[in-house]
């Protein structure tokens, strides 16, 4: 797009219905132009780096949780200099390790304690938003306006994430009780339902990756009353 964002196109066939939907993107820059390129897809971005415009050849990958991100050991004494001067994120054990400062000459401030390599870069935030049922096929009243009470989420290998019912929103996965918090919190596989507050007609229902890490939504539904 002129403004430096794009749209990921999803294409799916199942049970002989094809479906096609467009997921807007952007990034701490802007994206000049994506193409394939041997079984890949690249791009070229813009990014400010320590206050100046640059302009980099990315691959997009499906294993990597950051934007503008590389695989490092964060203790190097140049372990991200294309990132020189910014604040940035870090994923270590396929998990959200937290933010720190990249000094000019590269290096990371004050991450001795990650031992082994980790990624490091840019974080952004996904969102999944959900229409609401408005009407329903009753065999017994007909069709009828419908009322969502509940929310579900089913998730694979996915660690914490926010989901969002109207007003009220709320951390999910992550630790839960008996875990080792001195281990990297556990990703789940776990069906999660939230109650629905507040406006049922027409809810705003969300599923948020508020932090970089795995994220797999496998399905999603509603609850819904009469």
């Amino acid at each position: 797009n002129a403004d430096g964002t794009m749209a990921a196109v999803s294409w799916t066939k199942e049970f002989g219905q094809e479906g096609v939907g467009f997921a807007p993107w952007d990034t701490n820059g802007s994206y000049r132009t994506v193409s394939p390129l041997f079984g890949e897809y690249w791009g070229i971005v813009t990014r400010t780096i320590n206050g100046a415009a640059i302009r980099r050849l990315e691959r997009f990958d499906y294993k990597a949780y950051l934007d503008c991100a590389v695989q490092v050991d964060p203790n190097l004494a140049a372990a991200a200099p294309h990132l020189a001067n910014e604040t940035v994120d870090i994923v270590w054990r396929n998990a959200y390790a937290g933010s720190a400062n990249v000094r000019a000459s590269g290096s990371i401030v004050n991450y001795e304690h990650i031992t082994s390599p980790a990624q490091v870069g840019f974080g952004y935030q996904s969102e999944v938003k959900v229409w609401p049922v408005e009407k329903m096929e009753s065999p017994r009243v007909g069709t009828f306006k419908a009322r969502v009470v509940r929310f579900f989420v089913s998730v694979q290998d996915t660690r914490a994430f926010t989901i969002a019912c109207n007003k009220d929103s709320r951390v999910v996965g992550g630790y839960s009780f008996g875990d080792d918090l001195s281990l990297v919190e556990p990703a789940r596989t776990q069906v999660f339902k939230v109650p629905v507050f507040g406006i049922r007609t027409h809810p705003d229902l969300s599923v948020i990756k508020h932090q970089p890490g795995p994220f797999r939504i496998l399905a999603i539904g509603q609850e819904v009353q009469g």
